[in-house]
């Protein structure tokens, strides 16, 4: 699911331990952010932030679109070789 939102151009919001793969991801491409699931003054700020500013995200948009370009079908076949 996540490398398809990555492929439309979402930005992500992501509940999962700091350390977790996904954490990693959103971390390397810098689409979103993700919060331990006690962390709701974060996940809120984060959606004021995003719904507030255009220019922020379509930041996270364009970086979840170019993101994703690592993960299309000719790099998986790159990774099976």
């Amino acid at each position: 699911k996540t490398f398809n939102l990555m492929s439309v151009g979402a930005p992500l919001l992501c509940i999962a331990n700091k350390n977790s793969e996904i954490a990693r991801l959103l971390h390397q491409y810098q689409n979103g952010k993700c919060f331990e699931e006690t962390d709701a003054d974060g996940i809120y700020n984060y959606i004021q932030s995003a719904y507030s500013s255009t220019e922020y995200r379509n930041q996270l948009s364009a970086n979840s679109l170019k993101g994703s370009l690592d993960f299309d079908k000719k790099n998986a076949i790159k990774m099976l070789n």
